[in-house]
């Protein structure tokens, strides 16, 4: 699953709380979700920690059009 965005949203701790809750209720494995900020650093904190607790990747495009992936 891809979960991107191009900006920080106010409450994010709560809502990365409650997409692994919903992520961890299903019969098989949960879902790996792979987070993308666009352009936008305020949501780096909460999105490399929903792509860390569910084994996915983290990427920033920045403005100029290139990506970095971020490991915690």
């Amino acid at each position: 699953m891809y979960f991107l965005t191009d900006g920080a949203v106010d409450g994010g701790e709560k809502m990365v709380e409650e997409v692994l809750q919903f992520n961890r209720r299903g019969a098989g494995p949960a879902a790996v979700i792979n987070t993308i900020a666009m352009m936008q650093p305020k949501a780096a904190t909460d999105l490399l920690e929903m792509a860390t607790k569910t084994r996915g990747t983290f990427t920033v495009v920045n403005s100029d059009g290139t990506t970095e992936q971020i490991r915690r």
